[in-house]
């Protein structure tokens, strides 16, 4: 009995005709990209289907006899000017890659015909701002020459990308096989993970690099695993450290986005920040990690955590934290000070970890002021 499987829902605004040479967006179609398997009592074998955005609401899974095998060198032609449903199958063999959909916004995994995923995606960015040839870099989709798909994935982030990009994006690459042995390893599991991103034409240069050091995590699957910038097989985590050249090309760098991206986005401003330090901890504590809602199955969000410790005993004036609150009182006081609402740091040591909790209080005036409550216990998973 045959059976087919719905992987992989791309909603986007892309880039037109799909064709590996064409990265320009001068020309754009809106819709939706989906990626099925069908078992056919041998082999899991890949097929994609292109809805215009008018038939972006069909749910119904491609009738077999509406799914053509086309020549890969013909497929960006199979799919005229993109204003009508296309299926074609994409595991047969190529000289060269088929196709790129370049310009994802949000992407939807499934399992079982229900979503298990659903993520926003930075359509286009840029990672090396500043050269002297800037590379666009796409969140899409692309059927490659020899066997696998890639999805590309630009992960919004509250902190600049890594110590080498000021992008507020994390680049990822997955690669799956268009055929599988039925009964061997699920459709779904992860072949070639990658970091960093590479030009979108040629697929080369950039930082783009495999993360192959993947041990301690059970299914690589998308989001059923972590990403950390430590460890040392890590489990339910892939290791920045332990798989990448230069952690400086891939991951955040942690005291300026701690004191910058993050802090001071909830109005403080941090001093001397060299009185903070990151020991070496576990691999949660510097991490990404997809994350569900209260009660969802669905994943829907991302997580980035960076833990902060405290040096052995600086001198006072380089420890100091304060909120602005110009408007109000028209100057800085410190974070502790009881007029603002607040309590010391979480004390008792040197490895202490800062945490408060942060929220935002309405005055029956209208006004807002930001209110600092008690530093909360670190747990394990938090």
């Amino acid at each position: 009995m045959r059976q087919m499987a719905l992987l992989f829902r791309l909603y986007g605004n892309f880039c037109w005709p799909p064709s590996p040479a064409n990265a320009s967006n001068d020309h754009t179609q809106p819709g939706v990209v989906e990626i099925f398997f069908l078992d056919d009592g041998k082999n899991w074998r890949a097929a994609l289907r292109w809805l215009p955005r008018s038939d972006a609401a069909l749910r119904e899974e491609p009738k077999l006899e509406k799914i053509s095998l086309v020549d890969p060198a013909r497929a960006v032609d199979s799919l005229g000017d993109g204003t009508k449903p296309v299926a074609i199958w994409i595991d047969e063999p190529a000289e060269d890659d088929w196709l790129a959909f370049r310009g994802a916004f949000l992407i939807e995994q499934y399992s079982d015909g229900k979503p298990d995923l659903r993520l926003p995606l930075a359509k286009k960015v840029v990672y090396n701002a500043g050269a002297k040839e800037e590379s666009y870099v796409y969140s899409g989709l692309r059927i490659l020459k020899n066997g696998f798909l890639a999805i590309r994935l630009n992960l919004p982030l509250p902190v600049a990308q890594a110590k080498e990009s000021q992008t507020p994006a994390f680049p990822l690459t997955l690669e799956y096989m268009t055929k599988k042995v039925t009964g061997g390893e699920d459709p779904s599991v992860i072949h070639g993970l990658f970091g960093g991103w590479s030009e979108e034409i040629s697929g080369t240069g950039g930082t783009l690099w495999p993360l192959k050091n993947h041990q301690g995590v059970k299914q690589l699957r998308l989001g059923e695993f972590g990403l950390s910038e430590r460890g040392s097989k890590p489990a339910e985590f892939v290791s920045y450290r332990e798989n990448t050249p230069s952690i400086g090309k891939y991951w955040p760098a942690n005291a300026k986005g701690f004191a910058e991206d993050l802090l001071s986005r909830y109005g403080f401003e941090l001093g001397q920040n060299a009185w903070l330090q990151y020991g070496e901890n576990q691999p949660d504590d510097l991490s990404l990690r997809f994350t569900r809602l209260s009660g969802s199955k669905v994943i829907t969000g991302l997580t980035y955590r960076v833990r902060v410790i405290r040096n052995e005993e600086p001198a006072p004036a380089t420890r100091s934290l304060l909120l602005r609150i110009r408007v109000t009182f028209y100057g800085m006081i410190p974070a502790h000070s009881r007029s603002c609402f607040a309590t010391n740091w979480a004390g008792g040591g040197s490895t202490t970890c800062i945490t408060a909790l942060i929220r935002m209080v309405k005055s029956t005036a209208g006004s807002a002021w930001a209110k600092i409550f008690p530093p909360i216990a670190r747990s394990p998973g938090t």
